[in-house]
């Protein structure tokens, strides 16, 4: 055991200390938002994400290897290592995936269609928070509850951790194919608003980091089933194991947090933008009619 986790102490340490830091700029995002953008789907998933969530895997990585220290605990160390985590970040992959799906596929939506969208969505994120959120605390709590009764403790583990991970598979085959389609639009210099692409751009990198992010934690979630039956023989999967979930969360926490910070940011100066073009417009044209006008009499100086 020595031999392997000897020299990834330091490793795990680090991950919880750039959770820490993502959760610092995503307190620092937040403010320089504004009240205004904090009940949205940026905010969401940023407190969520970057905060909530990143607390939980700081405090697990710290804790590393739970399973061979004093910090193991039956209940809060199976919680930690599987389902502390996973109900806020699989709600707010869903909503990156669903906004970034939206920006590639549909940027522009009737009010209708919006309220419609957002409503869905909200509905998912709900069920996703509790019944993940369920599911995790049913491993750890088994040896009291004893439910499900008559399940092996393998067995329970498996149906508490499959949910999960099919759920981030499915995501990865969306966000798979909706940036497929953002590299196609942009090498194609595609019709959509420019403003579109340039969010589209700045999004694009933070979308496939998550991406890679949310690869590793799914391997490690069936990688983790294997290699409970007996850890103690099985010592390389199971180290493996806590390294994708480390590296996984920091890539996914930053990926997801300035994907959306992102998005915000470059729809504000966009539209900033537009309001400069579109005043300076109207003043440059007020100022040729008034001008026209004063030349035949029939602009502002005939009152």
């Amino acid at each position: 055991m020595n031999s392997i986790y000897s020299n990834t102490f330091f490793f795990w340490k680090l991950c919880g200390v750039l959770q820490i830091l993502i959760g610092v700029c995503s307190v620092y995002f937040l403010y320089k938002g504004g009240r205004e953008k904090l009940v949205s789907w940026r905010g969401f998933v940023i407190v969520f994400e970057g905060i909530v969530a990143g607390f939980f895997r700081a405090w697990r990585d710290f804790d590393m290897p739970y399973m061979f220290n004093k910090n193991f605990d039956i209940l809060i160390g199976n919680w930690l290592h599987r389902g502390a985590d996973l109900p806020w970040s699989c709600a707010t992959t869903i909503i990156t995936a669903f906004v970034w799906a939206k920006l590639v596929l549909l940027p522009s939506m009737s009010p209708k269609c919006k309220v419609i969208f957002d409503s869905s969505l909200l509905l998912l994120v709900v069920c996703c928070i509790g019944g993940l959120g369920y599911l995790g605390l049913m491993f750890g709590l088994q040896i009291y509850t004893n439910y499900p009764k008559g399940v092996t403790p393998a067995k329970v583990m498996e149906l508490t951790t499959y949910p999960g991970a099919y759920t981030n598979a499915v995501l990865m085959g969306v966000f798979f194919l909706t940036t497929l389609a953002a590299v196609y639009k942009l090498l194609k210099a595609s019709k959509t608003s420019l403003a579109i692409m340039n969010t589209m751009k700045r999004m694009l990198k933070y979308i496939v980091c998550q991406t890679v992010g949310l690869l590793l934690q799914t391997i490690a979630m069936f990688t983790d089933i294997d290699s409970f039956a007996n850890p103690l023989t099985s010592l390389d999967l199971y180290a493996t194991t806590h390294h994708l979930l480390a590296i996984g969360g920091v890539l996914s926490s930053f990926g997801q947090v300035l994907a959306l910070n992102s998005s915000s940011s470059s729809s504000s100066s966009s539209s900033s933008s537009s309001y400069s073009y579109s005043s300076s417009s109207s003043y440059s044209s007020s100022y040729s009619s008034s001008s026209e006008g004063g030349r035949d009499g029939s602009g502002i100086l005939a009152t």
